[in-house]
Formats: C-alpha cells, sequence, structure tokens
C-alpha cells in the first residue's frame, strides 16, 4: 500500500515570529514545512529541496515579496505561490495579481482556518493540474502526434496550455477528435458527465478549453 506525498511548503518572513506561527500551523496539518527569513534565503531552500507552494510576506528587507515570487514563477512554474501583506501594499499586490506572480493573495494578520483553506484550494489545484499533465502527455504519446508539440503551464498555475503546432503535422478535425476524446476519457474514466468545454476558431488557430474543475481547465490549440 502506498503512502500519499507529504505537500511541502515554503513559508518566506522576515519576522520570526510570524513565520514560527505559519511553520507551527501548517506543520500540524500535516504539510513538510520550512521556514525562510528572506527572499534570498527562500530561492536557496527551492533550489536544495523544492517545494509544491511558496507563501510569502511582501515587506521585506531587500527583495520584495512580488519580485522573489516573480522569480519563483520564471524558475518554477509549477509552484504555487500566496503573498502576505497589509492593504496599504495594495499597489503591489494589483502588480502581482496582474503579472501573474500569485495564486492568493491574505491580508496580515490573517486567522488560520482562511490560511488553511488557501493552502489546501492550491494545493489541490496544482495537484489536479499535476495529473492532467501526465495524462496529455501520455495521450500525446499514444496518438503518435508527430509534429511539434508543447505544453505549457499558465502563470497562475490554473490552466494547461497544449499547443500543437502546424509545419509538416496535418492535424485534422478527425485527429483532434480522437485526441479530445482520448484525453476526456482519460481524465474522466467511470464518469458520465462530460466537462464544460468551449470552442473558438480565428483565422490562425483553432481553441477548445475543457473545464476540468476545481478551477483548472486544459486549452488545446491547433492550427
Amino acid at each position: 500500500m502506498t503512502t500519499a506525498r507529504r505537500h511541502k511548503v515554503l513559508c518566506v518572513d522576515d519576522e520570526q515570529s510570524i513565520l514560527n506561527f505559519l511553520v507551527k500551523a501548517l506543520s500540524r496539518t500535516g504539510y513538510d514545512v520550512v521556514g525562510a527569513l528572506s527572499a534570498e534565503e527562500g530561492l536557496e531552500v527551492l533550489q536544495k529541496s523544492g517545494a509544491d507552494l511558496v507563501i510569502s510576506d511582501q515587506r521585506m528587507p531587500g527583495m520584495k515579496g512580488a519580485e522573489f515570487l516573480r522569480i519563483v514563477r520564471e524558475r518554477y512554474p509549477g509552484v504555487a505561490r500566496i503573498m502576505m501583506s497589509g492593504y496599504s501594499d495594495f499597489g503591489s499586490l494589483v502588480d502581482a495579481v496582474n503579472e501573474g506572480e500569485i495564486f492568493r493573495f491574505l491580508p496580515k494578520p490573517c486567522d488560520i482556518a482562511t490560511l488553511l483553506r488557501a493552502v489546501e484550494v492550491a494545493l489541490t489545484q496544482t495537484s489536479i493540474v499535476e495529473g492532467v499533465q501526465e495524462i496529455v502527455l501520455s495521450v500525446c504519446q499514444l496518438a503518435k502526434i508527430n509534429g511539434p508539440t508543447s505544453l505549457e503551464m499558465s502563470s497562475d498555475n490554473r490552466t494547461l496550455v497544449l499547443k500543437i503546432e502546424g509545419g509538416d503535422c496535418k492535424f485534422g478535425v478527425e485527429a483532434i477528435a480522437r485526441l479530445l476524446n482520448d484525453i476526456l476519457a482519460a481524465l474522466h474514466q467511470g464518469e458520465d458527465a462530460t466537462p464544460p468545454l468551449a470552442v473558438s476558431r480565428n483565422s490562425d488557430s483553432l481553441s477548445i478549453t475543457i473545464d476540468i474543475g476545481q478551477g483548472v481547465t486544459l486549452k488545446i490549440v491547433t492550427p
């Protein structure tokens, strides 16, 4: 019998008392938690041992939280990101949200229930995206798609974008339908309901967006 992997959470805050609170609260819930007192220290932790989720304060000496989370997004796109800060940093919050640096914003101080719920939702979405990614790659391999393809993560960690390029690859309507059917079958084994999907077309490409659930979507883009 296999044991589920414990999610690893990195908490970054220059205030030792707040950092201790975060580490203690999340450790009690069963997460594997590591603390760092600066963004620079947080990057070192990520390089050495990685993480599934990063929770960072905004106001820290040296590198600010928004800049730190931007770097995390660029280097580790699969890591979920939460920012904690006072409402006086609203401008930084808006910039971070618009640029896709964060999954969610939590005010300081933050009650334990709100914190735990945000962490649970972030890690649930991350796990779903990882599972969808494995399924899509497997289906594409079985479908023997010979043309250039790429599977990318959106900046907010909620959308997987499968791009099937043009070139010599003849990927017609029938092939798209088969691929979509295989992906849906793999995603929803044993379920009768078909997830909502939307199709749009412009002069250059066809786009199919599938609602996976739990706030996660899969987007297939073909020429």
